[in-house]
């Protein structure tokens, strides 16, 4: 007797899939978050086993974060800063994932003291010794380390000098 035997082989089959994302990947119901190679068990068309094979690569979102102390102002990403606070810069890195720079920013402030004077003659200050009435202005820091400019606005008075030749009798 002769049997004739119809038969169909099915191939199972394996598939790598390369991917490349930023902090974390869902796949298959699954979240990856390391780079690595990744088995996935299923069963094809034909209903044979199947592998298929992830080859993740993550890439970090890249968080930084940056304390700065300026006097008055800051000009940080093209913007000028008056006030103190925490600020947020967000870039794409060189792999295309979200970079953010968190700015915790301190103001401090610059002084002016304006002062009033009169002398007659000079008058020195800070050093140095003044003949003539002007505004002059010394510039140090302050207890903060920014600039604290003190104005003299200074009045000179010319005293006069007479010299008087008095004679009396008795």
């Amino acid at each position: 007797s002769v049997h004739t035997l119809d038969l169909t082989i099915n191939p199972s089959n394996t598939i790598v899939q390369h991917h490349v994302s930023c902090d974390s990947l869902i796949w298959n119901g699954k979240v990856y978050k390391q780079t690595g190679i990744y088995a996935f068990d299923t069963i094809n068309q034909f209903g044979c086993d199947s592998l298929i094979l992830l080859d993740l690569e993550i890439n970090a979102i890249i968080n930084v974060q940056v304390k700065e102390t300026a006097c008055d102002s800051l000009i940080w990403n093209n913007l000028t800063y008056k006030q103190s606070g925490t600020y947020q810069h967000k870039t794409i890195n060189a792999h295309g994932c979200d970079s953010i720079t968190h700015l915790e920013l301190t103001i401090q402030a610059s002084s002016q003291t304006t002062m009033q004077h009169t002398a007659c003659d000079s008058y020195t200050w800070n050093g140095q010794t003044y003949t003539s009435s002007g505004v002059y202005r010394y510039t140090t820091q302050n207890i903060a380390g920014c600039d604290s400019i003190i104005q003299l606005n200074l009045n000179i008075l010319k005293s006069s000098r007479n010299n008087l030749i008095h004679s009396a009798c008795d």
